[in-house]
C-alpha cells in the first residue's frame, strides 16, 4: 500500500547553512588538539608511585638530573617507582650516606666523585635534603 502523502521537512537555507557550518567547526576543532587532554603533561613530570618523600625527591632529579643526561641515564626518566631506583644500585635504602646517587651530586656528596651536575649551578641545600630524606626513610629490602 502507497501512502498517498509523503511529508519531507525543508530547512531555511540560512538555517541549514549555519548548522553546516556549526558542524564543520565542531568536528575539525578536534584535528588541532596537541594532545590527549587525559594523560599527564609531561613538562610537569611523569606520575610517581611513592612517599610524599619519594614523590619531592623525583622533582628535584628530574629537574636537575634527568634533563640534561642523555643515553643510559635516559632510564632514570622511567624510573617512577623507588624500587628502580634500589635494584639500579643507585640508592641504598635508608642510607644516603652510602648511595652511589647522593655521592655524585655536587653541594650534597663528599670527594672528587661529587661532580655532578657538571655543568651549571649545583643543587641547593634544600634539594639536596629532599634527596637525602627521601633515601633515609626507605627502609632495608
Amino acid at each position: 500500500m502507497k501512502l498517498p502523502y509523503t511529508y519531507t521537512m525543508k530547512l531555511p537555507y540560512n538555517y541549514t547553512m549555519k548548522l553546516i557550518i556549526l558542524l564543520t567547526m565542531i568536528a575539525l576543532s578536534g584535528c588541532f588538539q596537541q594532545s590527549n587532554s587525559t594523560l599527564k603533561d609531561e613538562s610537569i613530570g611523569k606520575e610517581v608511585d611513592g612517599a610524599n618523600e619519594f614523590v619531592a625527591a623525583y622533582a628535584v632529579l628530574n629537574s636537575q638530573c634527568i634533563s640534561c643526561h642523555t643515553g643510559y641515564h635516559q632510564s632514570w626518566g622511567n624510573y617512577t617507582k623507588e624500587s628502580d631506583w634500589i635494584a639500579d644500585d643507585l640508592i641504598e635504602a635508608g642510607s644516603s650516606a652510602n648511595s652511589y646517587l647522593v655521592k655524585r651530586i655536587r653541594n650534597c656528596g663528599t670527594g672528587q666523585d661529587a661532580d655532578m651536575p657538571n655543568t651549571g649551578d649545583s643543587i641547593s641545600k634544600a634539594e639536596c635534603d629532599a634527596i637525602k630524606a627521601w633515601i633515609n626513610s626507605l627502609t632495608q629490602i
